[in-house]
Order: structure tokens, then C-alpha cells, then sequence
């Protein structure tokens, strides 16, 4: 028996969390004849779902489906949205311990959201409710930082600039929003300059 061998195209579009490109790339993808959309994050299927309710999309790291409507249930998503997701939000604790063991006279943690992300919100997202557990259950003082941009990590690492040489005790994370988590390049720099700073 033969086999019928079939050439797929593949275009691949990287937005760095830029809201602009965003509705540039998916507006481009829906005007063409494309037959499926793989979108990575919470706003990319947001978006992509306000231009097409017949292109088959599939979603990637998006935290809940369901709360902003891309899909009814897990088991019976309906419409044209489905996808996966290793994204749970005990996973926020474990960060807290896991830092906890690697440094135990780690007194104080730093959790930056994007509150604009739809995985943060207002409230802080999906992770914040096991970070504020695990913090309490180890005795770890966290401070939840909203930042909305680079100057706004800045301003971050300047006031634990400042704590840092107050307790000397201070160790940093971020929290996992998709335009947050672009920017973790430019965070990771900033933390490592507290110990050696």
C-alpha cells in the first residue's frame, strides 16, 4: 500500500508580547488561507479569537480556557478553540519552596506580575493564591509587584536595591505573565546585581 506524501507550509510569528503585533500577525493569518492557528499565550488567543470563529485554533501555555471563554470545558471545548496546557496554579508554591530549599535564610520574596496580562489581573493571577500560601507556611515575607514595563522592573530592582543592603536577605522571582515573562532577560540581570552590587 502507497503512501500519499503532503508539503505543509509553516509560518511562524514571534510577537514578544507587543499587543501591536499581535493584531498585526493574527489580522495577516486570518486573511490568508491558513488551515490552523497555533497560538502560545492567553492574549494571542484573545485576539485571534475576535477575528475568527471558523479557523481552526490551537492554544498552547494558556493558563484557563475556560474563564475568558475560549472554550466551553476541557472534555467538550465547542467552536473552533481547543488546545493543552501544563499550566497549574499549585506550581506557584512549589516556586516558593523549591527557593526555600535552594536558600533557606531567604527571608523576603519578590513576585513581579503584569497586571494587564490576562493571567495576572488585578487580583495577580493564577499563581499568587499557592505563592501566598507557601510564603506563609515557610515564613517567607512576600511582596507582589505590579510592573507594566521595563522602567517599571527598574523601579523594582531600585527599591530591593535598597532593602538588599538593608537585610541582606532578599531573593527574587517573577511571575509567569507572557509579556512579563519576555522582560525576564532584562529581570534576571537586575536580581544577580543585588548580591553582587
Amino acid at each position: 500500500m502507497g503512501r500519499r506524501k503532503q508539503c505543509r507550509d509553516i509560518e511562524v510569528r514571534w510577537v514578544a508580547g507587543k499587543s501591536d503585533l499581535m493584531l498585526a500577525f493574527a489580522s495577516q493569518f486570518v486573511s490568508q488561507p491558513v488551515d490552523v492557528i497555533i497560538a502560545n499565550s492567553t492574549p494571542m488567543v484573545a485576539v485571534l479569537k475576535q477575528l475568527t470563529s471558523t479557523i481552526p485554533i490551537v492554544f498552547v501555555g494558556v493558563a484557563d480556557p475556560i474563564k475568558p471563554g475560549f472554550v466551553k470545558s476541557f472534555d467538550h471545548p465547542g467552536g473552533n478553540i481547543t488546545g493543552f496546557t501544563n499550566i497549574e496554579e499549585t506550581m506557584g508554591g512549589k516556586w516558593v519552596e523549591l527557593l526555600r530549599e535552594i536558600a533557606p535564610s531567604v527571608k523576603r520574596a519578590s513576585m513581579l506580575i503584569n497586571p494587564e496580562s490576562a493571567n495576572a489581573g488585578a487580583n495577580g493571577g493564577l499563581y499568587l493564591k499557592s505563592i501566598e500560601t507557601a510564603a506563609r507556611d515557610t515564613g517567607t515575607e512576600l511582596i507582589v509587584s505590579a510592573v507594566h514595563d521595563l522602567a517599571g522592573i527598574d523601579e523594582v530592582f531600585a527599591v530591593a536595591r535598597i532593602e538588599w543592603w538593608r537585610s541582606r536577605h532578599a531573593e527574587y522571582f517573577h511571575g509567569c505573565a507572557p509579556r512579563t515573562h519576555c522582560r525576564a532577560g532584562c529581570a534576571i540581570p537586575r536580581a544577580n546585581d543585588l548580591s553582587t552590587g
